[in-house]
């Protein structure tokens, strides 16, 4: 269990030293996640820069897929 106590960045710096997903393995978490998002209703969503995300890096498979439809 992880707890950000005092501040979220000590949750953000423990987060950004685990491993990171093959990209083909981000591409296919993510599509699951936005059609579970769609099937709640939801449609659209914003983030609200939580820590050491590196735009547009961390971003490339939302824009990727965006791209492609």
């Amino acid at each position: 269990m992880l707890i950000a106590r005092p501040n979220a960045m000590i949750l953000y710096a423990t987060l950004a030293k685990g491993p990171k997903l093959p990209y083909e393995y981000q591409v296919n978490s993510t599509r699951h996640f936005m059609r579970e998002m769609n099937r709640l209703g939801i449609t659209s969503a914003i983030d609200a820069g939580g820590g050491f995300q590196n735009y547009p890096d961390d971003y490339q498979v939302i824009d990727d897929l965006h791209k492609q439809g």
